[in-house]
Formats: C-alpha cells, structure tokens, sequence
C-alpha cells in the first residue's frame, strides 16, 4: 500500500470511532468554531452532506444559511465528470448522484462557491489536506481557481490532524480547517 493508502485506511477507522462519541456536540461545537471567520456579506457557501463518519455540517449549513448566505452541494454526474455545484436550500428534494453522494438534482441550478467547506480524512498545518482518493475536489478546486478568489476550509475532527499529509502535485492546498475543537488558518 501506498503511504496515501496506509494513512486513508488508518484515519477511516480511528475517525469512525471519533464519529460514534457525541456526534450531536461535535456538530454545534463546529458551529461556535466557524462563527471567528468572517465572511463578506451574502457570499455563496459550498459544503457537502456527510457520508461514513464524517463530522455532521447540517446546523453549520444553517448557521450559514440564517446569515444571508446562499449555500450549494457538489454534484458528480460520474466518477469521470468533474464535479460542480449546485444551489441547495433546506427542503429540497436530494438525490444520489453519479458518484453516490446526496446533492441537488440535476435540474438544480448550478453555481460557483465563493467559500467551501470540504471533507477530509486527514490533514496538516501545512494546508494538505488528504481525502478519499477520487481527485474530485481537486480537480474542481484547481479549476474554480482559475477563475477569481475562493477560500477552502477542511472539515473535520481535531483528531484528523497529522504531522504532515502525503501530498503529490496535483492535490490542491486549503485555507484552513473548521473541527470541533478550533480553526486552524494556513
């Protein structure tokens, strides 16, 4: 296995027990935690729907959504395409989309992030973040980037943190990570 494998695997299991003690609390602590970012008055806000132990997002969505900001999910239509995002408010219809995960239908509108919070496995003080191995937010992060500002924050638990985090030319750097326990800036 490669390094990227080996931590992937390691981090899946010791974040699904993380995931198991006091999801609720971990999930409004997140809250607390991104209320110190401060954001330009109704930006759109990119964030995703958690999937196998990843920190709950939904009452961080809220939050954001009750400060006049506009939110969106990604949307694969395959593991081949790239991955876009889609205008989302609580109460519309989801469905699974091309690569499995919960997001807008296809008629939603698309739309670009000013902001996005992204899931990790892993992560360090360097900015690399480790995720699942599909490239996705990768390649969508590269591309948002050619075309004006974007600022990219991780989420995830504090125990997700690693001395340094496999990283290979291709992998897309972020601003920051949001946990449970506080914000780390690059």
């Amino acid at each position: 296995m490669t390094d990227k494998q080996t931590l992937r695997k390691t981090l899946l299991a010791a974040r699904k027990l993380r995931h198991a003690q006091a999801p609720e609390l971990a999930a409004q602590n997140l809250v607390e935690v991104t209320k110190s970012l401060e954001f330009a008055t109704a930006q759109t806000i990119a964030a995703y729907l958690p999937f196998g132990g990843e920190i709950e997002v939904r009452p961080l969505m809220q939050f954001l959504a009750s400060q006049g900001h506009a939110l969106c999910l990604p949307f694969c239509e395959s593991r081949e395409a790239g991955m876009v995002f889609r205008h989302f408010a609580f109460g519309d219809a989801l469905a699974a989309d091309g690569v499995g995960m919960h997001a807008p239908l296809s008629g939603a509108p698309t739309c670009r992030p000013d902001v996005i919070f992204l899931p990790l496995l892993g992560f360090d003080r360097q900015g690399n973040r480790l995720g699942r191995g599909a490239g996705h937010y990768d390649k969508a992060l590269f591309a948002l980037r050619q075309s004006g500002p974007l600022a990219t924050y991780g989420v995830g638990y504090d125990m997700q943190m690693v001395d340094k985090c496999p990283s290979e030319p291709h992998d897309q750097a972020i601003d920051g990570v949001v946990t449970e326990a506080r914000l780390y800036l690059v």
